[in-house]
């Protein structure tokens, strides 16, 4: 049988130590608004484009 329970404490993803929810949800905010998208070169970025283009292309036809 399956019991359904809400969750009021956690463990912080930082140090580890036992946040409430809502502690909890301001650290996992703070990490988000600190955390930016990785920036890749466009060398790359074209090179990765490229290979995804020949996937498809042998996706379509693969002979």
């Amino acid at each position: 049988m399956l019991q359904a329970e809400i969750i009021t404490e956690g463990r912080s993803p930082i140090d580890g130590s036992a946040v409430t929810a809502a502690e909890y949800a301001e650290i996992e905010l703070e990490i988000a608004e600190r955390e930016f998208p990785p920036t890749v070169n466009a060398e790359i970025q074209h090179t990765i484009f490229l290979i995804r283009v020949l996937k498809l292309a042998d996706f379509i036809n693969p002979f």
